[in-house]
């Protein structure tokens, strides 16, 4: 049988795709709808550790708008970015409250969550990458949730100036405040141990 020029075969392994997705999903939902504390740090240079996941993070008192796992993390941002961020921060999040669209921390630790534990399930694409021969600061992972499967891509970096990332077609980036800490991202990281 063929329904709109899907197999049933198709339509079933489809079907079977998106529930084990919705179930994924939701178990990791439910995960942190369970706890009272939420664990995002916006320290692009935090280190934390495995252990160290736990912690209750506090949100900043100027803009509402960012979160640390610790004061050490926030007065290391602070120096380093957040106190030139922080007045365009607030206005930006009022902004966004004022028109219903404000991207709650909650909300925010469950996509951090979410990424982290698609990019550990598919964690094998970027081991063989590197045992293959490639150096891990040579490509980033993407991972791509337009479709059911998410497929791990991992892209070249090839230029990693502002220009290139800020002005790809049909991307924007209204935080314009948060261009300076872009370089950070093609940091060596610390492994994980």
């Amino acid at each position: 049988m063929v329904t709109m020029g899907v197999s049933a075969s198709r339509l079933e392994r489809l079907g079977k795709v998106f529930w084990r997705v919705v179930l994924d999903r939701g178990s990791l939902y439910m995960k942190l709808e369970g706890t009272d504390y939420l664990n995002i740090c916006d320290n692009i240079s935090c280190e934390r550790t495995v252990d160290k996941q736990e912690c209750t993070s506090r949100q900043c008192s100027g803009c509402s708008s960012v979160m640390y796992c610790s004061q050490s993390c926030q007065s290391l941002d602070w120096d380093a970015f957040h106190r030139a961020e922080c007045l365009d921060a607030r206005a930006h999040y009022l902004k966004q409250k004022e028109a219903g669209t404000s991207y709650s921390h909650r909300s925010r630790a469950f996509h951090a969550k979410y990424i982290e534990k698609r990019y550990r399930d598919r964690i094998r694409v970027v081991t063989d990458a590197v045992n293959g021969g490639r150096g891990i600061n040579t490509f980033y992972p993407l991972l791509d949730c337009s479709s059911l499967e998410e497929p791990l891509k991992l892209l070249d970096i090839c230029d990693s100036r502002k220009e290139t990332w800020l002005s790809r077609p049909g991307t924007t980036f209204v935080q314009g405040y948060l261009e300076p800490a872009l370089p950070l991202l093609w940091r060596p990281m610390p492994r994980a141990g």
